[in-house]
């Protein structure tokens, strides 16, 4: 009788010192112990996350000229780390621009959440250039081409956040280099006017469904210039011979989720799994 006594005081007495921090649950109440779990706003927590940054811009080209570079993808962070009380900034990187004529494309934009930085996309070279070379970014942009005594090279990218952008080589009249992903590296481009394919991406389930995310760009040539799909950070694809548009970069995109109740606001709240998960498409804060 006495050791309960001891315990219902010693938990009148927590929970009078933790009111502010949350609700307190007892997880047990035998003799021995008592263990207790704070589950408010008041205390840290635990969350995986995703970042990804913008997407590069595919390069452009012009009337009988080479392919232009494929665009990086967004540099891509994903993790776990522990977050306390407090409002977070979260800032989305836009994708880099398309371009039309002898231009490269346009860097994407840096994605920023929780003290990490994701690295926008480099940009894919133009086709007009002798063989520029690709812009580093998160994944490295892809080259242009224009002669076969020219090459260039694919665009860098930062470590642990991407892969490089796919070259140019001494195939005459070739398309432009793929830009790097955040699984693999662009592809050296290909004869009879081929582009290289961009880098491979990363499946990520953080959503509540399998999204690809931080594909690279093609580089231009063959006929593989597709739409780029919203939020993802994939690379601009680039074109081949002609003045027309290349595509734009896709902008970045965070998620956050935590297992249980929900425990914080900002972005796009929904729930997956047991999971409660936060999403961001657009600058935004995190408050817990």
């Amino acid at each position: 009788m006495k050791i309960f006594k001891q315990l219902s005081l010693v938990l009148a007495l927590s929970a009078a010192a933790i009111a502010s921090a949350g609700s307190l649950t007892v997880a047990s109440t035998n003799a021995a112990t008592a263990s207790l779990a704070l589950d408010g706003k008041g205390v840290s927590a635990t969350v995986e996350y995703l970042i990804v940054a913008g997407g590069g811009g595919g390069g452009g080209s012009a009337n009988s000229l080479g392919g232009g570079g494929g665009g990086g993808a967004g540099g891509l962070l994903q993790g776990v780390t522990t977050i306390g009380p407090g409002t977070y900034n979260i800032t989305i990187g836009a994708g880099g621009s398309a371009v039309a004529g002898c231009s490269a494309g346009g860097n994407g934009g840096n994605t920023s959440a929780f003290g990490f930085t994701a690295v926008g996309g480099g940009a894919g070279a133009s086709g007009c250039g002798g063989g520029p070379s690709g812009n580093f970014g998160g994944s490295g942009g892809g080259a242009g081409f224009n002669s076969y005594s020219n090459p260039g090279s694919g665009g860098g990218a930062t470590s642990g956040q991407g892969n490089s952008g796919g070259a140019t080589t001494s195939l005459s009249w070739a398309g432009g280099g793929g830009g790097g992903g955040a699984g693999g590296a662009g592809q050296v481009n290909q004869a009879n006017h081929f582009g290289g394919l961009g880098g491979s991406g990363v499946v990520s389930s953080i959503s509540g469904a399998a999204v690809t995310y931080a594909l690279g760009g093609n580089g231009g040539g063959g006929g593989i210039q597709g739409a780029t799909p919203a939020n993802t950070g994939k690379g601009g694809d680039a074109v081949y011979g002609t003045p027309a548009l290349s595509s734009p970069g896709s902008s970045g995109i965070v998620i956050l989720r935590y297992l249980g109740a929900q425990r914080g606001t900002g972005g796009s709240v929904t729930s997956s799994g047991g999971y409660t998960i936060h999403t961001f498409i657009s600058n935004g804060t995190f408050v817990r």
